[in-house]
Order: structure tokens, then sequence, then C-alpha cells
């Protein structure tokens, strides 16, 4: 279930990034908005590079159109990017994988920290799973803990 709360959670982050971008295209009357929409919606599927590929595609399209169409886009999406990181794929991350959102941004540093670009990628569903064995290491330890207690308790009664 880890994996697929994060994979829902990168779909997720996907489909905002490309619905986010539709109105600025729109604005600035860049070519085949729906088309770029759409670029940009697989791009964001491919974690952690993903929105940084559709940020060039579009961009580079605006470039097509005029230069500070470009500027504008590229502007928008370094900001997103900024946003997107630091507050909105923690947050979705955390919840799509019941984890909280600094374990989430842990996670990410420590996996490109220790693994590059592949330890970014799989270092939430690592963590993920790791979290379910703690968890499940806890979980069993408590039910040890009472049945010993139990015991105890009725080897006092009589």
């Amino acid at each position: 279930s880890v994996i697929q709360g994060y994979v829902n959670g990168q779909v997720l982050l996907a489909a905002v990034a490309s619905l986010l971008i539709v109105p600025m295209l729109f604005i600035l009357n860049i070519s085949y908005p729906v088309a770029l929409m759409v670029i940009v919606f697989i791009c964001g599927l491919i974690p952690m590079v993903g929105h940084t590929i559709g940020a060039i595609i579009v961009t580079t399209v605006a470039l097509f159109h005029s230069i500070p169409a470009a500027i504008i886009i590229l502007s928008y999406y370094i900001l997103y990017q900024q946003i997107e990181n630091y507050v909105v794929q923690p947050r979705i991350q955390a919840n799509s994988t019941d984890m909280s959102p600094l374990l989430v941004f842990v996670a990410v540093l420590l996996g490109a920290n220790f693994g590059g670009l592949l330890g970014a990628l799989v270092a939430i569903p690592v963590m993920g799973c790791f979290r379910i064995l703690v968890l499940d290491y806890l979980e069993r330890r408590n039910i040890l803990t009472s049945e010993a207690v139990a015991n105890a308790e009725s080897k006092n009664q009589y």
C-alpha cells in the first residue's frame, strides 16, 4: 500500500502541475495549451526530474512564441518548483504514504545524498516500507509485553 500511495501521490502532483500551467498558457496566448498540459502531466509522472523536463518543454515552446513569454513561463516554473518541492510534495506524499511531511522530506534528502538521483527516486517507498517494518516490530513487542504482563499477573493471583 505504501508503493500504491506513492504512485497515487505522483499522479496527484502531475495533475496539479498540469492544471496550474494551463491558465498561464492561455493568458500568454501560447499555442497548443492542452497538448502542453498533457505533456506536463506525463512528464510529472517521472519522479524528481519530470517537472523540470516539462518546464523545459513548455519554456521552449513559449520561446518560439516570444522571449518575454518564455521568461514569464520560466519564472512561473521556478516559483512553482520551489513551492511544490518544499510545501506541496511533502504534504501529498505524506498523506498518500501515511508518513509525516518531515519524514518524507528527510527521506528524499537522505536518498539523494546516499544514492544520488536513483536514491531520491526510491527514497519515499523505501522509507514507507521501513516505517511499516518498525511499526510492526513495535506492535509485536507491545503484544508480547502485554502477554508477558498478563502471564505474570495470573501467576501472582494463584
